[in-house]
């Protein structure tokens, strides 16, 4: 698979001060152009991370959003609920237990694909059915480290990492 590019990261911080909307509070994201990864927990003071958990980072590719924009989705990062978009890199055509790589240092591991939920549904006004078959892919983190917008995104072996 080619090599893609890392161009969002948006989390969900602990502090939920920034959330002036309580209706979309679970889908509102802070962007940043970079952030620490930690090794099996997920990005460093968000919402989502949990130890030991398949959901720790939320992946979309680009190119599944823009498709979605015409159609009057709201495909503005985060509005997805996702934390981490990836240009020229399908991560949807992954299968669990395949490995990529963020920049010099963070892997990634697919764990299952997104299915959504109520909020995804409350906050784009659709059912989820028109999401199907998947909403990116969710992931643990193998190998933590600092990751930042323009990193580059590539495939990495199964077997020759932790």
């Amino acid at each position: 698979m080619p090599a893609g590019t890392l161009i969002s990261i948006v989390h969900q911080p602990l502090d939920k001060s920034y959330a002036a909307d309580d209706r979309l509070e679970d889908f509102i994201r802070v962007p940043v152009e970079t952030i620490e990864v930690l090794a099996d927990v997920g990005l460093a003071n968000d919402q989502k991370a949990r130890k030991g958990s398949s959901r720790q980072v939320n992946v979309l590719s680009a190119e599944w959003l823009e498709s979605l924009s015409p159609l009057g989705y709201r495909t503005k990062p985060g509005e997805m609920g996702e934390q981490l978009i990836v240009r020229g890199f399908r991560v949807e055509d992954l299968l669990p237990g395949d490995r990529f790589r963020i920049g010099d240092a963070v892997v990634l591991e697919i764990t299952k694909p997104r299915t959504g939920c109520s909020r995804l549904e409350h906050s784009q006004g659709r059912p989820l059915r028109e999401f199907q078959p998947a909403i990116g892919m969710l992931t643990r983190v193998i190998t933590g480290g600092a990751i930042r917008v323009g990193d580059s995104v590539s495939s990495a072996p199964r077997t020759s990492l932790p």
